[in-house]
């Protein structure tokens, strides 16, 4: 079983006032250098542009954040993956 934890962020715009609170989700995972523990956090694939790169998945509210643990991350669900679907097949003549 995993241990997740919701990570609030607060960023300070250019004034130095909080902008905008962002949460992220990370789990606890083990090194296989001396099973060392450390923090993973839930990733996104974004492309655009030729190149595509990793980024920490954002939520604008702990809610938000906790529904994605619950109903996707405990479950098992899938993320950031292909399902392909057989649609129709067509047999040219022998």
């Amino acid at each position: 079983m995993k241990t997740y934890e919701i990570v609030k962020n607060n960023y300070i715009n250019e004034l130095g006032e909080p902008d905008k609170d962002r949460f992220q989700v990370r789990w606890r995972m083990k090194s296989w250098f001396f099973g060392i523990p450390y923090w993973k956090y839930v990733t996104e694939r974004i492309c655009g542009m030729g190149d595509c790169y990793n980024s920490r998945l954002n939520f604008k509210t702990k809610k938000l954040a906790e529904h994605h643990v619950t109903e996707i991350l405990c479950k098992g669900i899938e993320t950031e993956t292909v399902q392909k679907e057989i649609v129709s097949t067509i047999n040219c003549g022998e």
